[in-house]
């Protein structure tokens, strides 16, 4: 007898499909002392390098006046820095009411007032030094 003979075969059964996953368990219901579960928010990236940021409650007045003044008091020496001058005296004044408003510092808008006064005084004293020290009669006669 042959071996194929003595054992009848078997049709082979497919395998019982598993049993699909359960699902993890769900979180348990949020009790009302319990804080609320939020994704965490991203924060703001840094300031590129090489800039500066303006600290919180800075005003533009403030910067514009210490700008203008610092302009003012380098160029006071000729007609450029007058109105350079004298944006920055308003520039600071304005900016001082803007200061107590938002409680920024002072430095900023009082630089740039004193810069600004300071450069119109030099202004006003190279223009009388150099009205003083010019020889009017020279210009008469050729």
């Amino acid at each position: 007898m042959s071996r194929d003979s003595e054992q009848p075969e078997k049709p082979e059964t497919p395998a019982e499909p598993t049993p699909p996953a359960t699902p993890p368990p769900a979180q348990p219901p949020a009790t009302p002392d319990a804080p609320p579960t939020t994704p965490p928010v991203a924060q703001p990236a840094a300031p590129a390098a090489g800039t500066a940021a303006i600290a919180p409650g800075q005003g533009g007045l403030a910067i514009a006046a210490l700008i203008c003044g610092i302009g003012g008091i380098l160029t006071s020496w000729c007609c450029i820095g007058v109105p350079l001058a004298i944006a920055a005296v308003v520039c600071g004044a304005l900016g001082k009411t803007e200061a107590e408003r938002r409680g920024a510092p002072n430095w900023m808008w009082m630089t740039g007032l004193i810069l600004g006064a300071v450069a119109i005084v030099i202004f006003v004293l190279a223009m009388i030094i150099g009205v003083a020290t010019t020889d009017f009669s020279r210009l008469n006669n050729p």
